[in-house]
């Protein structure tokens, strides 16, 4: 139960209130076993009755918090005892008070279940009492109701409960509780792993508790701020400063955390001895004041110490006790972590076994791991919001990744590939159509978005501005998928089946899909319509991340891609001989490759009269992937439904290259473009089905928060917000302005960006540019494009002659810089107009006539 502010002075009060406030303050000092103290003074003061019962209750809650649970439950039973014999109506906020304490103890002994039936019942009774009583209990209700759910990973829901009880705390004035309040969404969001937001409610936590001089709830949000940075110097220092108040103030339950926490900084430091004393002495602590939740962690990383330390039986043994009694109490959280542990555990003691015992555990570990994989998605389905979803795998990829590397060992390839996609958060996104997303109309927040929207994007503001208003917005947002959790939910469907896959490619296409296992490790999965046809497992001398960026580093400065040789052979070259009659090639990426401009990848093929060079964008019609379980919604077709084409060029109106390219584009597509003042944000988000919608504009990119990536209209930016919640639907949507290709990976593999966003909403197909191009190279690559399109080629065969057609006389942009930042994401076989070409596309190659034919 949380303490409410006085509203009198000290001299004003009689001795038993006065009393009262002194142990609240003493309480919130941090100083728990004096506050105790002094309670028990007050409550020998005051006669019996309901001042008194519920001066009993806080104590029972203060007991439980030093960690006398038996004692804290034995005064439960006995004031349940004593109002039995009154009326229910007369006792029903006494009932829960009650209800409520019963509710935490449970929780910390790992019973999740009787704790959130328990405050349910505590819930409902609560909305039933008078508004004063009411405003003083059911925000305590709903802050642990929330940390149930946070524990049994259900974190929106939790969010949705803490957000009501943080906002009825601060209407009634209750610092104690919103300080906690804000603790608890901190909690939540880094369970999710979204480090800036928690962050951002850690520190407001401390600051409001620091000014109130609220002790007790400043050292939980220092000790959290801590856990954010326990890998950074002076995080063990933190901890061990922290808890030392905690046991000096008699909160035995903190002071068991802090002791853990301090053990973590000495694992991840490599002090592997004083991490195992340390985590051991926190366990004991933790089963001392009945947190089996926490002491199951302990064992858990006690067993990942025994494993470092070579013990490999002793770590198998810990970990197998840690996933029963996670098992036992309920725990999800603990429970995948135990199930992650114990795998590895196993594959540590292979080396030392014989071989058919070595087999054996092979396969246990390799079941522990699925198992492992099944309660993360069971706690993805209790996740409702995609940002949520991609962040909630922040420490989970590396349980996939095992698997898969596993798998991929033990000759299970099909197994390793479902696996690969079904890793990758974005499925649950790309799995849904724009039917079955709600369309943003207005809110009471849209304004207040849009203002700090603008704010951001068009100040220039100061990093400490800009930290505030990202804040802000993280906040507004969860504030609106609260309300209307219609406009961010998705629906789960099932993954597309590999056959499912296969099934929705073209004849003649392949399909090469990547996994980056480590580092400087990938595995390589070719698909073909008949099904997955090989896997292999490539290995660099480098981090990926450092060869990709020395390759584009490279095209930058117009030298010759020396990388692009590298990346072809270890990322194309394996598949060679099996691509050798393979027209169109689809590339799913995952990581650093989705950075990677495919087509200037190049090689030297045999043959005294052949090429010197071949860049892939002459070998193949080239198109990118999200992911391979996109393919089944890429390749339908899509409605025949669609409106005129719409082009809008130049709207800053400093952009003349762009203004001549929308001229070009729309004389082409024989419509008149929207040109400077009158391409407006509204033209671009009210149009209606355009078979085209070609955007020549400024492009940002929004490194800090992905989704304020925007596009540039005379009247202010479109962002990919915008795009997701209130976009257009076009058939093929080509954006070529700078960075409009570009999106930032996130955990599970989800890219958020423009080009991400148009196909969310339902596009069939996005052209796009990964960075700058000249006014003159990009004029040239879509007039050649469009002149393509127009004929009644695809997307795709359209893209490639337009890469190949500027390279040549009388053009000769011959250097990757000006052709290959234009990719196409989607169905390569999309059209304008729905009539086969007459003819080939002809063009040339190092003085060879190349013939460009669809089919």
């Amino acid at each position: 139960m949380s303490g409410s502010n006085a509203g009198s002075s000290a001299d004003e009060l009689p001795t038993d209130a006065l009393l009262m406030v002194q142990a609240q303050a003493l309480y919130d000092r941090g100083r728990a076993r004096e506050a105790l103290q002094v309670l028990d003074a007050a409550i020998a003061k005051i006669p019996a009755g309901r001042v008194r019962t519920l001066l009993v209750l806080q104590k029972a809650g203060w007991l439980r918090e030093t960690g006398d649970v038996q004692a804290a439950l034995s005064l439960l039973e006995q004031t349940e005892a004593a109002l039995a014999r009154q009326p229910r109506d007369q006792r029903r906020y006494e009932c829960v008070s009650i209800a409520l304490e019963r509710a935490v103890i449970a929780r910390q002994q790992g019973d999740l279940g009787t704790a959130e039936e328990l405050l349910r019942r505590a819930e409902a009774e609560a909305r039933e009492l008078p508004p004063d009583e009411q405003d003083s209990s059911l925000p305590d209700v709903l802050a642990n109701l929330g940390s149930v759910l946070n524990d049994a990973g259900r974190f929106s829901t939790a969010q949705e409960v803490i957000l009501e009880a943080l906002e009825l705390d601060r209407r009634a004035g209750n610092d104690s509780s919103e300080v906690h309040d804000l603790n608890l969404l901190g909690m939540i969001y880094k369970q999710l792993g979204d480090i800036d937001t928690a962050r951002a409610y850690f520190e407001q936590s401390l600051a409001l508790a620091r000014e109130r001089l609220l002790d007790k709830r400043a050292n939980d949000a220092e000790s959290n701020l801590a856990g954010l940075a326990v890998q950074e110097a002076g995080a063990s220092e933190t901890f061990a400063a922290v808890g030392q108040r905690y046991a000096q103030g008699g909160d035995r339950h903190s002071h068991a955390c802090s002791v853990a926490n301090q053990g973590l900084a000495a694992l991840r430091a490599g002090r592997h001895d004083m991490a195992a004393a340390l985590i051991g002495q926190a366990r004991q602590l933790h089963i001392e004041v009945g947190n089996w939740a926490h002491s199951i962690f302990d064992q858990i990383h006690l067993s990942q110490i025994e494993l470092f330390r070579g013990y490999g039986r002793e770590a198998v043994a810990l970990a197998e006790a840690a996933v029963a009694e996670a098992g036992a109490h309920g725990v999800a959280a603990a429970l995948w972590n135990g199930e992650y542990a114990l795998a590895f555990a196993r594959i540590g003691r292979i080396p030392q076994l014989p071989r058919t015992e070595a087999a054996r555990e092979m396969q246990a570990a390799q079941a522990g791991l699925r198992r492992a994989i099944d309660i993360i998605e069971l706690l993805r389905t209790h996740v409702d919001r995609p940002e949520e979803r991609q962040w909630l795998l922040t420490d989970k990829e590396k349980v996939y990744r095992a698997t898969i590397h596993m798998l991929v060992q033990l000759g299970s390839i099909d197994q390793a590939f479902h696996l690969s996609e079904r890793s990758r958060s974005r499925v649950f996104l790309e799995s849904v159509g724009v039917q079955r997303m709600e369309r943003l109309g207005h809110s009471p927040w849209s304004e207040q978005r849009t203002a700090l929207t603008d704010e951001l994007l068009t100040t220039n503001p100061s990093t400490a501005d800009k930290d505030r208003i990202l804040t802000e917005l993280r906040a507004l947002r969860a504030r609106e998928a609260v309300d209307r959790p219609g406009l961010a939910a998705v629906v789960d469907t099932e993954l597309p089946t590999t056959e499912q896959m296969c099934a929705a490619l073209p004849e003649d296409a392949r399909v090469i899909s990547y996994f980056q296992l480590e580092k400087s490790a990938l595995v390589l999965f070719l698909l073909a319509r008949e099904g997955l046809k090989s896997c292999y497992q490539v290995s660099l001398k480098e981090p990926l991340d450092d060869v990709v960026h020395r390759f584009l580093q490279e095209i930058e400065y117009g030298e010759t891609p020396a990388t692009g040789e590298l990346l072809l052979h270890a990322l194309i070259g394996p598949f060679m001989a099996e691509l050798r009659q393979t027209h169109k090639l689809f590339l799913a990426p995952h990581g650093a490759l989705h950075y990677v401009p495919w087509s200037a990848l190049w090689y030297r093929p045999g043959g005294d009269d052949s090429l010197p060079l071949v860049y892939l964008k002459d070998r193949f019609l080239l198109t990118a992937l999200p992911s391979v379980t996109a393919l089944p919604r890429f390749t339908t077709g899509g409605s025949r439904d669609w409106g005129p084409p719409m082009v809008i060029g130049n709207p800053t109106g400093e952009l003349h290259g762009a203004a001549a390219e929308a001229r070009c584009a729309a004389s082409k597509l024989k419509v008149a473009p929207v040109l400077a003042d009158k391409a407006t944000r509204r033209c671009l988000l009210d149009a209606v089905r355009p078979a085209v919608l070609h955007v020549a504009c400024h492009g940002t990119y929004h490194r800090a928060d992905p989704l304020l990536s925007a596009l540039y209209l005379s009247d202010g930016p479109v962002t990919v917000e915008d795009l997701l919640t209130q976009g257009p639907q076009a058939r093929l949507v080509v954006f070529s302005g700078c960075l409009t290709g570009l999106s930032q990976r996130h955990p599970g593999d989800e890219l958020v960006g423009l080009a991400r966003a148009t196909l969310l909403n339902g596009a069939m197909a996005v052209v796009a540019a990964l960075w700058e191009t000249s006014d003159d190279s990009s004029a040239v690559f879509f007039d050649c494009f469009y002149d393509a399109l127009t004929r009644g080629f695809t997307v795709g065969a359209s893209l490639t002659y337009a890469q190949q057609e500027i390279s040549r006389e009388p053009h000769s942009f011959e250097l990757p810089v000006d052709w290959a930042p234009f990719v196409l994401i989607g169905n390569p076989d999309t059209t304008l107009t729905g009539e086969p070409p007459q003819a080939p596309l002809r063009t040339s190659h190092g003085g060879q006539t190349r013939w460009i034919r669809e089919g």
